[in-house]
């Protein structure tokens, strides 16, 4: 199991770093950009709904004394094989800067929801949203889509590169788009597992 697991995350651009009892390991993706990715190649089983519910309890706290809210109407019980440190953070950055950019008075939307063999977490803000020719730069290190945010303190513009690298890690993918009714949407598809 091990020597096929190392195979494919070979690749897939991972080096494997060291073996465990001949079962568990390390694996290290090597990128142009920055070397981020070390990821535990037996994660354990999680419930994705579990991991979501603790991080909107918080965010919510958060928000409200900003006069937001964040709302998660569909939650479906899903399992997924993740490190929690990582999905947790990933997913709570997503949520934290919706909420930094969704307007006062208005509310931080979240779904998870099934979809084929994938876990898909929508987080939507009601905000400006992105300008179109930013948006595939979203994701990039050091990119940031307002100047203005350059100037406030809030960061290096890494926190986003670092998400889609977790989201990676676990063999998925993040997309931003600007929500059709305004603001911006983040669409993040994890594996399924049973």
């Amino acid at each position: 199991m091990c020597e096929l697991m190392s195979r494919f995350l070979a690749s897939e651009g991972f080096e494997v770093a060291y073996e465990y009892d001949g079962i568990s390991g390390l694996a290290r993706r090597k990128t142009d950009d920055f070397d981020l990715a070390v990821v535990d190649i037996m994660m354990p089983r999680k419930n994705g709904m579990d991991l979501l519910r603790d991080i909107v309890a918080d965010a919510v706290f958060e928000a409200e004394p900003m006069g937001k809210t964040v709302v998660y109407s569909e939650l479906t019980v899903c399992f997924l094989m993740a490190d929690k440190l990582w999905i947790s953070g990933a997913l709570d950055n997503v949520i934290r800067n919706g909420i930094r950019h969704t307007q006062t008075d208005s509310s931080v939307d979240i779904n998870l929801l099934v979809q084929e063999y994938n876990v898909c977490v929508n987080i939507r803000d009601h905000g400006e949203g992105v300008e179109e020719e930013k948006l595939e730069h979203l994701f990039d290190p050091f990119f940031r889509a307002s100047e203005a945010r350059e100037h406030d303190g809030s960061g290096y513009g890494l926190g986003l590169a670092i998400v889609r690298r977790a989201i990676e890690m676990h063999g998925g993918n993040i997309v931003a788009h600007n929500h059709p009714d305004g603001g911006l949407q983040v669409d993040i598809r994890l594996p399924l597992t049973e």
